[in-house]
């Protein structure tokens, strides 16, 4: 229905998986922050549209997701994260500021960022105001960071600091879930 093959259970997903790491770890970390922590995500969380919008060029491999959370300073601390939205009334939507690093996926070529992410963003004056956005690929104001190549292992999975300065994020379309509470 999103251009996906069906259901697949917690069971087949973690055997392929494990059959993929045998061959190539590596591989086997990209394939997952693609099909888990972005796919999977967005068919469980995201509206309708977005799941028309989005999962057909994941499911078929023309885009490349990953998933948006670990930050310079703060690590998977999502509670002390500094990326930040401020919803703009005058255009309808949100202005993202910060940076997240080490994301799998976060580039693929090198040169530039990975195609499509799920991002989480301090929103509010509390520190559990947290919303999921969908960054693209060609948004203005979003780049590649660093290209992270010396690491211990998983050198195959292509790791990258990615950097948003002031980048417009759609209200009707980008938002995922409910506002202040990813």
């Amino acid at each position: 229905e999103d251009g996906g093959s069906g259901f697949v259970d917690a069971t087949a997903v973690a055997l392929v998986h494990e059959e993929l790491s045998y061959s190539d770890p590596a591989f086997c970390l990209s394939y997952l922050a693609h099909s888990v922590l972005f796919v999977n995500n967005l068919a469980r969380n995201g509206s309708p549209e977005q799941r028309r919008q989005f999962l057909p060029g994941a499911c078929d491999g023309s885009r490349i997701g990953g998933m948006c959370m670990s930050e310079p300073g703060a690590g998977t601390d999502v509670l002390g994260m500094s990326t930040n939205a401020r919803y703009d009334d005058d255009l309808k939507g949100w202005i993202l500021n910060g940076s997240k690093m080490w994301i799998t996926n976060g580039t693929l070529t090198g040169e530039g960022t990975g195609d499509i992410f799920l991002l989480y963003a301090r929103t509010g004056e509390n520190r559990s105001d947290i919303t999921q956005f969908v960054v693209e690929k060609d948004m203005e104001g979003f780049s590649l960071g660093q290209k992270i190549e010396d690491k211990m292992g998983m050198r195959a999975s292509n790791t990258a600091e990615l950097v948003f300065e002031n980048v417009f994020i759609p209200a009707d379309t980008h938002v995922v879930g409910e506002v202040n509470n990813a």
